[in-house]
């Protein structure tokens, strides 16, 4: 059987992007943090993605069932979706007022707003890989906990001061072939709390 090169090609680079994709998310941006860390905060990563409205981005990942938190920071609302589709991630920014379109997540974290980063992949079954993940970056970093999402496995540190470094306050869990990463200025306690309010 003769293979199509080109075909070849263009398998190979969508099964690195979506690997890579999920490593930027799972493990941090290599350019933002050459570590391992969950938190690769403070860093200049453009949102980017096309507008969408919230029934677009449930049609297009197929979450006919999401629900945004009901419990957000005060006077903090949803004020837009970027959808990727070519790579199944929304990034849903909740603020006080409407982003810049060259916005950074750390603009919107930073003065107050927060993120809700949605990937959908395989790979987000794999509970194996999912517990590695989550374990590394307990040893390596020392801050990151374990935590449960309406009982999915997670990872989180709340915002401060670690390793010398202010970070925002970050979970991540993982449920049903979906990884959700949220990240604002706030104690872990108080991220948990709008992630079970899904």
């Amino acid at each position: 059987m003769k293979r199509n090169p080109l075909l070849v090609f263009s398998l190979t680079l969508a099964c690195l992007l979506t690997l890579y994709s999920f490593s930027v998310m799972a493990l941090g941006s290599p350019a933002a943090n050459s570590s391992t860390d969950l938190v690769p905060w403070p860093a200049p990563m453009p949102i980017g993605g096309e507008k969408v409205t919230l029934e677009e981005f449930k049609s297009a990942l197929s979450l006919d069932d999401f629900r945004i938190p009901e419990y957000l920071p005060s006077k903090v609302g949803l004020v837009e979706i970027r959808l990727k589709p070519k790579i199944s991630i929304a990034d849903l920014i909740f603020s006080m007022s409407k982003v810049k379109d060259e916005a950074t997540i750390d603009d919107v974290v930073s003065t107050g707003g927060m993120i809700l980063i949605v990937h959908i992949s395989p790979m987000n079954n794999d509970e194996a890989a999912i517990n590695n993940i989550i374990e590394h970056n307990i040893k390596d970093t020392k801050y990151v906990q374990r935590i449960t999402v309406n009982g999915a496995i997670g990872a989180g540190v709340g915002e401060g001061v670690h390793n010398g470094v202010h970070t925002h306050g970050q979970i991540q869990w993982w449920r049903d072939g979906v990884h959700y990463d949220l990240i604002a200025d706030l104690p872990l306690e108080e991220l948990t709390k709008i992630a079970e309010s899904m």
